[in-house]
């Protein structure tokens, strides 16, 4: 589904709301593999079918994109630090515009293996987002690294 097909309307419901916010939760509970079931899974599906996931430092460059369910789910497998980290959003600020739905929350990301928890990364992410079968997706997703981060 494009953005441009999607019926977007002035303003959001609060129910809209409600359940994009759940789609950001649920998103980083599956990446801290904290959901019961397939977390790999859960998170691929928290995008559309031909969602992108993309990773960018402080400039824009794209450092790491996958495209699809199966390249998401092989992403996934990929991740480093699953079971050791422990991702916090805030500010979600989310937006009807002229494309269609937008989001973007901060991003701060902590080691759990270490005493105390240390940051690894933090930047902001940016969404586009459809409604589709009556769900909220994330059509993309991208990962702006600050320019600090220790990932960056």
């Amino acid at each position: 589904m494009t953005l441009s097909t999607q019926f977007i309307e002035k303003s959001l419901s609060s129910e809209d709301i409600l359940a994009i916010q759940q789609l950001n939760s649920r998103y980083f509970y599956a990446v801290d593999a904290l959901l019961d079931g397939n977390n790999g899974e859960i998170w691929a599906n928290t995008f559309t079918s031909d969602g992108t996931f993309s990773l960018l430092d402080a400039e824009n460059n794209i450092i790491f994109q996958a495209k699809g369910t199966q390249e998401l789910l092989q992403t996934y497998e990929t991740f480093p630090d699953v079971k050791n980290t422990r991702h916090w959003s805030n500010n979600l600020l989310i937006e009807v515009d002229p494309e269609g739905v937008k989001a973007s929350c901060y991003i701060i990301a902590m080691s759990i293996h270490t005493l105390p928890a240390t940051i690894i990364r933090s930047g902001i992410y940016k969404d586009r987002l459809v409604k589709a079968h009556g769900s909220w997706k994330f059509h993309s997703r991208s990962l702006i690294l600050d320019p600090n981060s220790p990932a960056g």
